[in-house]
């Protein structure tokens, strides 16, 4: 019966890409660093921690140049991912002249509440509370908004916000999730609803959906070691992530700041009917589409990242990377244990290729089967 239950559900799962991580053969327990909830007050930001105006701080890491950048992108990462999830792209991204910041959105990796959903206005909140902080710190900058997934519904909602996009010089969507509610199968929608209605707590790990989010086997292995990786997720918590993209989308025709949005022609986790509907929508005398044949949804963390991070450096006015000058790293913390997956592509060998899920019997493992991106 609970098999059964299972297979009729699996579709709504494996549709709305919601779960990070499926066939894990090693965990492991990073240590545990969750900063503190703060006396309400003023925000403020010291490069290592974000202190949001509930008094709720949450972890930052950077990349980077951090004094006078040319540059910055605000990265926000993706579902049941964390501040980690811009390891692998970000050195090549920055390059000499920019800087890049990620931090924990709410819910999610050292948060104290992790695992649990914060709620739409939550997160658009904290990103705006962010663009404040990062603007104020570095005033001389360029500031472009990065969401991945997840952080691309926040993000257009944020750059549709008359009040905070006059900060940003643009804003950058990769892999955007804006499978919202008026785009979904409305069985899928009302399973859904039902499910979080009935049984919040339910916490499917994705097991078995047989999603190959990237072709970087490192990455894929370094993620499901991460104890801060989500790997079992609360369908309440998939609901308000459906909340989250459907919010995004409808916010799109706000937005009135430049904007890229990239996407991959292997990406197993959004669809290309809603991303399509996100490029109509979006004013097309600010921005356009990149589609990348090759990539998957991970598609900054790829193998063949290469040519979408020469995009994104291109829409922020950057000059291409020199192979010969890394960039400085700084205030990374536990996000070296990505070293690995972020070696030049010729070193990663081992790639996810076509017809491994029929040799491997389903999922790359240890493999990522959601939108843990």
């Amino acid at each position: 019966m609970a098999m059964g239950w299972r297979r009729r559900m699996g579709p709504v799962l494996a549709v709305l890409g919601l779960l990070a991580l499926a066939g894990c053969a090693a965990r492991y327990e990073l240590p545990e660093a969750a900063p503190d909830a703060l006396a309400p007050g003023a925000p403020g930001w010291d490069g290592a921690r974000a202190v949001m105006a509930d008094g709720t701080a949450l972890a930052t890491a950077r990349w980077g140049r951090a004094d006078d950048p040319e540059a910055v992108f605000l990265a926000l990462h993706g579902f049941n991912d964390y501040r980690c999830g811009y390891a692998v792209p970000a050195p090549d991204l920055v390059g000499e002249r920019a800087l890049l910041v990620s931090y924990d959105q709410r819910g999610f990796g050292d948060d104290a509440q992790a695992g649990l959903w914060p709620g739409n206005d939550r997160l658009v909140a904290d990103a705006a509370t962010m663009v404040a902080l990062v603007r104020a710190r570095y005033p001389k900058a360029r500031l472009y908004l990065l969401g991945v997934s997840m952080g691309g519904a926040v993000a257009l909602q944020v750059a549709a916000d008359p009040a905070t996009a006059p900060a940003l010089d643009g804003v950058v969507l990769v892999a955007p999730a804006v499978w919202g509610w008026s785009t979904l199968n409305p069985f899928y929608a009302l399973s859904l609803r039902l499910v979080a209605l009935v049984a919040p707590g339910w916490s499917p790990t994705g097991e078995g959906l047989d999603r190959v989010p990237s072709d970087n086997r490192a990455l894929l292995a370094a993620m499901g070691a991460d104890a801060r990786v989500i790997k079992a997720t609360r369908m309440a918590t998939v609901k308000g992530l459906v909340d989250t993209m459907d919010a995004g989308l409808k916010a799109a025709d706000g937005v009135r700041v430049p904007w890229l949005a990239v996407y991959g022609g292997r990406d197993q986790i959004v669809p290309a009917d809603p991303v399509a509907r996100l490029e109509r929508t979006l004013p097309a005398d600010l921005g356009r589409l990149e589609r990348f044949p090759d990539s998957y949804h991970m598609m900054l963390r790829d193998r063949g990242r290469a040519p979408v991070l020469r995009a994104i450096r291109s829409f922020a006015g950057l000059a291409p990377v020199a192979p010969s000058t890394p960039a400085a790293v700084a205030d990374v913390g536990v996000c070296r244990a990505y070293e690995a997956a972020a070696r030049p592509v010729e070193a990663l060998a081992d790639p996810v290729v076509a017809g491994d899920e029929a040799r491997d019997g389903g999922a790359v493992g240890p493999a990522l089967s959601g939108a843990g991106s």
